[in-house]
């Protein structure tokens, strides 16, 4: 048993530093002549968010310590456990959840732009005809071993042009935000009741983190 509790602190340990990597890999300032001289309205969108990936503690292990033989088992328990978590439960698009809250925490604070957001998700390959603004939830996207919710997205503003004017990366990580641990199982019972909530925390996490740094950056 104490063994398995420190194989799950390890693994969680190296997802934690991939996220922290991922998370500083991206991140341009908002110039704020940039940010006034955008027409309305801007466009907000996302991008359909991949599924949640629920992996096990045995599936992990064969794939990232296992051989030739043992990793392709190890590939295989972990998307069966994502398939069934998939099945169980009809989870929420957390990049939808992500747009909408930053554009109700923008009204709340009063920003000025008007902001538009689309019905349905987008391709990655979407043209806008004016300023947009665009959230992808990006890998990990990952309900881990050790029954922590982690989440990546991406933030990407363009201007009436096309041109990048902003972009970031805003993370949330149940075991970093003192979350109560629960494990897959509880995730799962109830239709997914508390998997959901967690994701609902997480949203509003990563919107809350995303307004306050850009309107540092409108105050310079």
């Amino acid at each position: 048993m104490r063994t398995t509790v420190l194989i799950q602190r390890h693994l969680f340990g190296v997802l934690i530093a991939s996220v922290l990597v991922l998370s500083g890999c991206a991140s341009q300032s908002l110039n704020r002549q940039n940010y006034e001289s955008i027409k309305q309205p801007m466009s907000v969108a996302w991008l359909k968010t991949r599924n949640l990936r629920a992996p096990t503690v045995a599936g992990l292990v064969l794939t990232m310590a296992g051989g030739i033989a043992t990793a392709p088992v190890g590939v295989y328990l972990n998307e069966q456990s994502t398939k069934d978590l998939r099945m169980t439960v009809v989870l929420p698009d957390m990049g939808f959840e992500v747009a909408s809250r930053v554009m109700r925490i923008w009204r709340e604070k009063g920003v000025v732009h008007e902001m538009v957001l689309l019905q349905s998700p987008i391709e990655n390959d979407h043209k806008f005809q004016g300023p947009s603004m665009v959230f992808e939830i990006i890998e990990p996207f990952y309900l881990g071993v050790d029954g922590y919710l982690v989440a990546t997205c991406t933030i990407t503003m363009k201007d009436n042009f096309g041109k990048t004017i902003y972009k970031s990366k805003e993370w949330f990580n149940g075991f970093s935000q003192h979350r109560k641990r629960f494990s897959s199982k509880e995730f799962k019972a109830e239709n997914g009741r508390l998997l959901i909530e967690e994701m609902e925390f997480a949203s509003q996490h990563i919107a809350d983190s995303f307004v306050k740094n850009i309107l540092v950056n409108l105050s310079k």
